[in-house]
This record gives C-alpha cells, structure tokens and sequence, in this order.
C-alpha cells in the first residue's frame, strides 16, 4: 500500500481530446487525492473542424455545383477568404467573405454565384443562423470566431466535482485557456492546486480528457504536443 506523494507525468498529442497512460506498475492507493501541479501546450486550437463550402456557380466560365474543402484548422475570416479566393479563377471571384469592423459581423458578398451552403460548424463560427446564403449581406450574429472559451481537464479516477453550464456533473480537475499567440508555447503551474478525490483503489492508467466548457465535446488540440504532472498524495485527516 502506498503511503507517499506520487508524481505523474502525461504526455502526448490528444486524439479525440483524451491521452491515456498506461502505468508500468499498478498503484494500490487508500484515501488518496490529486491535482494537476504544471501543464505546457502550444496554442492551435482549432476553431474549424474538416468541413466543405458548396455553392452553385452562375458563371459562363464554370458553371455549375461546386465544392471547396476548408481542412481541420484555426481560421480567421481573411484565411477562410484567402481559401475560397484560391478556388476560384482570378476572374471569376465567385463569391467572398470580410470582417466588418464597425459591426463585428461577417459580410458575405455573392459575385457570380447564387447559393453558398457553408459547412455545419463554419456558419455558426461566421455568425450566420444558417447554412444556406443566398444574397449577400451581413451574419445576424456576431462572429464567434474563437468558440472556446475555456478548456476543462478531466480525471477518470477522480470523483464527480465540477458542475457545467450544461448542468452536467463531470471528473474536472482544472479549467485554462491558453491565452498566448497561434503556434506559441503556453505553461501554466498553479500556485494553489486543487486537490480532488481519488476514486479508484487501484491504478492501472491514467485517462484525461481535454473539452470544451461551452459544448463539452472533446477539443481538437491540432496535433499539438500536451504535457501535464498529477500529484497524488495522501489524504490526512485528524
């Protein structure tokens, strides 16, 4: 039986939002706890999922049903532009999106086409309230160009703990968001670390899982390298 603090250490690239390590040794705990000490990522998040922008063309060059396919990524709107703009000849811009700075919402602008279906996430990430576009205008919300708000960290072997605001009772066991640049390197150690409940009298593995706190579906980290240390100790009690 183990009786001492014990440091553990993840790393990893994510798949599906969850890494799972598998311990050398099985630990046989009684009344112990845990709490994530230090944590480094890198910020490429992705805001869009794979996912396509179809439109039918009224253009006498290429007329027809067309398709553009947007890959898993961090956009913002002139990189989703500059893809369309790259689909299309220069001569035919078939259609094209800006950021409207006064408004904070998106203008789609329909040069030579008639109908523009943006992919399921994209239009509620443009600010649209639906897929189908058929004239140009502005989104009717504002872009929500960054959907993630903050990153909640689960356990599986720590206890039920956090309530979201989907009113949903999850293993949390820390909650970041990594405010630094796209592609820059992000470290967190908390100078106070919580310390949850562990459930299992047996460790065999370690599962964690990065979600959204909005949604609550695991977060696609863009094949970015994740590194976090759990300590374990005992729970002393009078």
């Amino acid at each position: 039986m183990v009786h001492n603090n014990i440091m553990i250490n993840i790393n990893g690239v994510p798949k599906g939002g969850k890494i799972t390590l598998p311990l050398k040794h099985s630990l046989e705990l009684s009344n112990y706890e845990m709490a994530l000490v230090h944590l480094t990522t890198y910020n490429s998040l992705c805001n869009v999922p794979d996912t396509t922008i179809s439109f039918r063309s009224n253009s006498a060059m290429s007329p027809g049903v067309g398709r553009i396919y947007i890959p898993s990524g961090a956009y913002n709107i002139s990189d989703i532009n500059n893809i369309i703009k790259t689909h299309f000849a220069p001569a035919n811009p078939g259609f094209t999106l800006e950021a409207d700075p006064t408004t904070l919402r998106c203008r789609i602008n329909l040069v030579s086409v008639d109908d523009v279906i943006l992919g399921e996430v994209l239009y509620k990430v443009l600010g649209f309230s639906k897929q189908k576009q058929n004239r140009s205008g502005l989104s009717d919300n504002i872009v929500n160009i960054d959907p993630i708000k903050n990153i909640i960290i689960t356990a599986d072997c720590v206890e039920p703990n956090m309530i979201t605001s989907k009113s949903d009772l999850i293993h949390g066991i820390y909650c970041f968001y990594p405010d630094v640049a796209s592609g820059k390197r992000y470290t967190e150690r908390p100078h106070h670390p919580v310390f949850f409940p562990i459930t299992k009298h047996t460790l065999t593995s370690i599962t964690i899982t990065l979600l959204n706190s909005e949604t609550l579906y695991p977060i696609n980290m863009g094949g970015e390298n994740f590194d976090c240390t759990l300590l374990l100790r005992p729970i002393f009690t009078s």
